[in-house]
């Protein structure tokens, strides 16, 4: 699934799906396993929370390093 701010990967395996979520901007790249059982809509939320607060973390790293 591809929009305006990042790009989503979804990879059946088995009982769990991989979804790997990049934010086109920054680069910053998150995986993580789910439930194969739970619906797209619930894996498409968290993979953008952890991609926030992944991307959040970096600008953070970034400014305290200045």
């Amino acid at each position: 699934m591809k929009t305006d701010g990042y790009l989503l990967e979804f990879r059946p395996m088995g009982p769990v799906t991989k979804i790997i979520a990049t934010d086109v901007k920054s680069g910053v790249e998150v995986a993580f396993l789910g439930s194969a059982k739970a619906s797209r809509s619930e894996l498409t939320n968290l993979a953008l929370q952890k991609l926030k607060d992944s991307v959040e973390r970096g600008r953070a790293a970034v400014e305290a390093e200045d």
